[in-house]
């Protein structure tokens, strides 16, 4: 976790703090809880998997424009989707492999592999074209003075 997020939830803590009280709930030590009644649960309980889902494609579908998404993108939008974005992200940026399956709590690299080897290819592929770039760069100085 992002050492920036502890202290975004600590005052979250101490706000949840007021809001259970203030509605007289339960505090079940969750970290987060569902303040009013949806498709899945009553308010002031602990949140789930499926709040989490539903509040993800809700705010997919109304900020898809924002997002660039297509109405079949939006309607299509999954939580799931963060993680293997951030996962992408990571591999994408430098990030090795065993690192990430690490971070993303995959038993072994082979799993992470598996599932994001598309990833881990493209960024092989990008390395091989900087290494190219910086070969040529180079020849060309060796070219021009002899002496290197």
């Amino acid at each position: 976790m992002n050492q920036g997020v502890f202290p975004i939830l600590s005052e979250y803590r101490r706000l949840l703090t007021t809001v259970l009280r203030e509605n007289n709930w339960k505090d079940t030590g969750t970290v987060f809880i569902t303040v009013r009644a949806g498709r899945n649960n009553e308010a002031g309980v602990p949140a789930t998997g499926d709040n989490y889902s539903n509040w993800f494609g809700d705010w997919c579908r109304r900020n898809k424009d924002v997002l660039g998404l297509t109405d079949e993108e939006a309607e299509q939008a999954h939580l799931h989707m963060l993680r293997h974005s951030s996962i992408s992200f990571e591999l994408n940026n430098g990030t090795d492999l065993k690192t990430v399956a690490k971070m993303v709590g995959h038993s072994n690299a082979i799993m992470t592999d598996r599932r994001y080897g598309h990833v881990y290819d493209k960024s092989l592929k990008a390395a091989s074209r900087r290494f190219n770039v910086l070969y040529e760069e180079a020849q060309k100085s060796s070219e021009e003075d002899p002496a290197l």
